[in-house]
């Protein structure tokens, strides 16, 4: 056998057995190797979008968002009139959905939108 097929046979047994490694432990090395993305969210896409009329008497709140590598852990909306909480809503669904709320308007209303990533603080929208 020459040398050079030795050490290919070394290095893929090397490359193997580290694969084999990865592989069984992948759980406890998925957050550190996604911290070295420059765009931790980039997975992450969300829309929100009121439908009806300005002048109508009720709104439609759509809080969509999509996890593309499933890693969401919860996402949720809440709708409040001043301290009154009005709608809320929390799942946890890793690869997103959608959230609807039908709201009547006799006041101003705030919608507010949240989602919290694996390995990564909650985010508020």
């Amino acid at each position: 056998m020459k040398r050079e097929d030795f050490l290919i046979i070394i290095f893929a047994v090397i490359l193997i057995t580290s694969l084999i490694y990865l592989y069984q432990n992948l759980s406890s090395f998925e957050c550190s190797m996604e911290s070295s993305f420059s765009n931790v969210m980039s997975d992450i896409n969300y829309e929100f979008e009121p439908e009806g009329s300005l002048y109508s008497k009720t709104k439609v709140f759509r809080f969509n968002i999509l996890s593309s590598r499933n890693r969401l852990e919860y996402f949720g909306m809440i709708i409040t009139r001043g301290e009154e909480i009005l709608f809320f809503e929390n799942r946890t669904e890793p690869e997103g959905g959608s959230i609807v709320a039908t709201i009547n308007l006799n006041e101003n209303v705030t919608a507010n939108r949240f989602f919290k990533k694996k390995c990564y603080p909650e985010v508020k929208l």
